[in-house]
């Protein structure tokens, strides 16, 4: 495994979380809109209603790098 690939992304899923986090369009009555604006099919998503924005904000990074599918985030505004 690269190490440098591997900070890397660390550092691209902080930068993505930090911004999540500071977006209003976390609240959780958004989240669905969120998805679907980025391409995700919300429902199969297990992890949607969680509590906590931090959590749902890193189940949702962390989803988008196993599914190749990071550079969704780069679409909502």
């Amino acid at each position: 495994m690269n190490i440098s690939l591997t900070t890397e992304n660390e550092e691209i899923k902080r930068k993505l979380k930090e911004i999540l986090l500071r977006s209003l369009r976390i609240r959780d009555s958004e989240r669905r809109a969120l998805c679907t604006d980025i391409g995700i099919e919300p429902s199969s998503l297990p992890f949607l209603n969680v509590n906590s924005d931090e959590s749902f904000a890193k189940e949702l990074i962390d989803y988008l790098f196993k599914q190749n599918k990071k550079n969704s985030l780069c679409t909502f505004q």
